[in-house]
């Protein structure tokens, strides 16, 4: 049960940043959401298109890595882990350039920044949870 919750959270995460795949109107507050194309750090250098591509990349990237790390860790892959570390880097970077694109306001989106932060100290520095207690194998 513990690796499916860890899982469907994975999953969950990464289709969340779907909407960074498109700016939506919600009509029922007349708002834009999603990512806008915009680059506080990339627009100016590169221009518009250039930017659009390179985030289109970046988020794909991260959709794709934490389903697949999500999927993998159901699977019992062992490398699940380092699928949801490197996303997590790809999704921060995203963050990165992209925050001052995000709508209706950067500051809706701080839970993504602060679950990839959560996933890289978790699974990389403290090591946590075991592949003992998802797998219920001793880790080698």
């Amino acid at each position: 049960m513990y690796r499916k919750l860890i899982s469907s959270l994975l999953i969950i995460h990464g289709l969340i940043h779907l909407l960074f795949e498109f700016i939506i109107y919600d009509s029922a507050t007349s708002e834009y959401v999603g990512w806008s194309g915009q680059s506080w750090l990339l627009t100016a250098s590169l221009g518009a298109s250039a930017v659009l591509i390179i985030g289109r990349i970046i988020w794909g990237l991260t959709i794709i890595g934490f389903v697949g790390a999500g999927i993998a860790l159901l699977l019992k892959w062992k490398y699940w882990r380092l699928s949801a570390i490197i996303t997590s880097a790809i999704s921060l970077l995203g963050y990165l350039f992209f925050w001052d694109g995000l709508s209706p306001e950067p500051y809706y989106w701080i839970v993504g920044p602060i679950v990839g932060g959560l996933v890289i100290i978790f699974l990389l520095i403290v090591r946590w949870p075991k592949n003992e207690k998802l797998f219920g194998i001793m880790e080698s």
